[in-house]
């Protein structure tokens, strides 16, 4: 099976899926007679913050030579900045030079200052794309200077649709009528998160499968379940805090698990919270248990993290 998750990666914004607003503002600055020179991609890892990058620079105009990738994580340093400084002003293959900065939250402090600069000096035909999963590790004074463009996990809906799209574009049949039961790919959206380059690449893995347990025990081996976010959750819920002091670390918490799909989250902190009633012997402490797990028994896969955050809410109240 090929590697759909390269075979199908986007090359234009009507390609790409979801994230509507985004591509409508994204597109409407690109085409504009003074396009930002500077944009800034933020949003959760495996999203499509790249894929965008590299949507953008054909839409300036870029060569193959023209786009630079440069991995912030090893080459985050004041020389990467001087490096740039040398080459960006040789003229482009094409109409224009990009170069996209991944991890761009890990610049160090020189390497941040000597970008500021080299965004002011740079010739016009030469753009930058920065990509972070955590903006506010950006210095202002560098955020201030981006154009903005947040790129969202898809919902479920979506991702139904991609999956569907890119099995009948492999096999001339449609998903429904498959040996993939519906179960099956809805287990697939949920542990993939909203995250479509996850979901392609074990649709592909799935394919090769023949029964829907094999599917299942595949997807169930895959799936990380147990996150620091699950686990901080669950902590609190067990703890011997009031219940007012829980909901506001629960409610602190909130933000950082947000990028995950709400339903997996629910079914994480439901099997953490089971484990422990299975090694509790006291019968006051599993009453207690089965208080707190009452609420995260509904699945949430269509009130998403509104409905998690009422069930949350309720279980802290136990």
């Amino acid at each position: 099976m090929s590697r759909l998750h390269i075979k199908y990666r986007p090359r234009t914004l009507s390609e790409f899926a979801g994230n509507t607003e985004t591509k409508k503002i994204l597109g409407k600055d690109l085409a504009s007679e003074d396009p930002p020179r500077t944009l800034l991609f933020v949003g959760p890892k495996g999203c499509g913050k790249t894929t965008l990058a590299k949507i953008t620079a054909r839409m300036i105009g870029c060569a193959r030579g023209d786009f630079n990738t440069i991995d912030i994580g090893t080459e985050g340093g004041i020389g990467m900045v001087r490096e740039i400084k040398e080459h960006a002003g040789l003229m482009p293959e094409g109409k224009a030079k990009l170069y996209l900065l991944d991890e761009a939250h890990r610049l160090s402090t020189k390497a941040a200052d000597g970008l500021l600069g080299t965004l002011e000096e740079t010739p016009k035909h030469v753009f930058f794309a920065l990509a972070t999963t955590e903006p506010k590790k950006l210095p202002s004074t560098l955020r201030s200077r981006c154009s903005i463009y947040p790129v969202e996990t898809l919902r479920r809906d979506i991702m139904e649709k991609l999956l569907n799209h890119v099995y009948s574009q492999e096999t001339g049949a449609a998903l429904s009528e498959s040996k993939i039961s519906a179960e099956v790919v809805q287990y697939l959206i949920i542990s993939t998160k909203g995250c479509p380059r996850n979901a392609l690449v074990l649709l592909s893995q799935v394919m090769g499968l023949e029964t829907q347990d094999e599917m299942m025990r595949f997807i169930k081996a895959r799936s990380v379940v147990m996150t620091e976010e699950v686990r901080n959750f669950a902590s609190i819920l067990l703890s011997q805090n009031s219940t007012q002091v829980k909901w506001n670390q629960i409610r602190g918490n909130i933000a950082a698990a947000r990028s995950m799909e709400a339903e997996s989250v629910r079914r994480g902190i439901l099997g953490y919270l089971g484990k422990v009633l299975a090694g509790t012997e006291n019968q006051a402490r599993c009453n207690y248990l089965l208080k707190i797990m009452g609420p995260l028994m509904t699945p949430v896969y269509d009130s998403g993290w509104a409905g998690l955050v009422g069930f949350l809410y309720t279980a802290c109240m136990q």
